[in-house]
């Protein structure tokens, strides 16, 4: 058994802060999601809930929808969830390893927008985007380390390189997101399978890629 104050301390090392839990979890990914969906502003995602950051963002994120409710020329939230952006989203998704639950989501999202989506689609984009990115559960770093490499905006440079067609959609965000004093990620190496199956793919092709995270404590 533990005392209570012994039980406080696993609470306060377990959660140390507030705001949702510090792994790829269903929260945070559909708050990534939102970035490549155009609904957020870059940094929605991946900054911390506890910094001046967060603060800051939030300042900026409520300046800019009162800039939209008064233009009269603004784009009602459905402009911005197009195919598209869907198909950023979904490539995100796969190159991130989001939570499974994302699925759900993005379908009935997907939905309210009148955008046709279905499973063999997902499927399709999963099996031709590689994952390029392990947060916590599947390793030790967290959504802050990936915040500390260029967040989302440095996951959709990566794969907004790879030859297939959802990915020439990324090749089209304005460049000004990819400039948030990013660091110098390393660049994709490795073998592309023609159809990439996570299920099987293998160990090797894994160890080829440059895994975004992987230098993350040094910056």
């Amino acid at each position: 058994t533990i005392t209570q104050e012994q039980l406080e301390q696993l609470e306060c090392d377990a959660c140390p802060g507030a705001g949702s839990c510090s792994g790829m979890f269903t929260a945070n990914s559909m708050n990534c999601l939102c970035e490549a969906l155009g609904l957020a502003l870059p940094g929605n995602g991946t900054i911390p809930a506890v910094s001046e950051e967060r603060i800051a963002f939030w300042r900026k994120a409520a300046r800019r929808a009162v800039e939209m409710a008064l233009d009269p020329e603004a784009l009602p939230a459905r402009a911005y969830a197009t195919e598209r952006s869907f198909f950023n989203a979904l490539a995100l998704d796969m190159a991130m390893g989001g939570s499974s639950n994302t699925i759900l989501h993005s379908l009935a999202v997907a939905n309210e927008a009148g955008v046709e989506l279905d499973l063999k689609l997902i499927d399709e984009v999963s099996r031709r985007t590689p994952n390029i990115c392990k947060i916590s559960p599947s390793s030790t770093w967290h959504m802050i380390d990936l915040h500390k490499v260029g967040g989302i905006m440095a996951i959709l440079k990566e794969i907004g390189k790879f030859p297939e067609r959802w990915m020439e959609l990324l090749r089209q965000f304005p460049e000004k997101l990819w400039q948030r004093n990013m660091p110098q990620l390393r660049p994709l190496t490795g073998k592309l399978s023609a159809v990439w199956k996570i299920p099987t793919a293998d160990p090797e092709d894994w160890l080829s890629f440059s895994a975004i995270l992987q230098n993350a404590g040094q910056w």
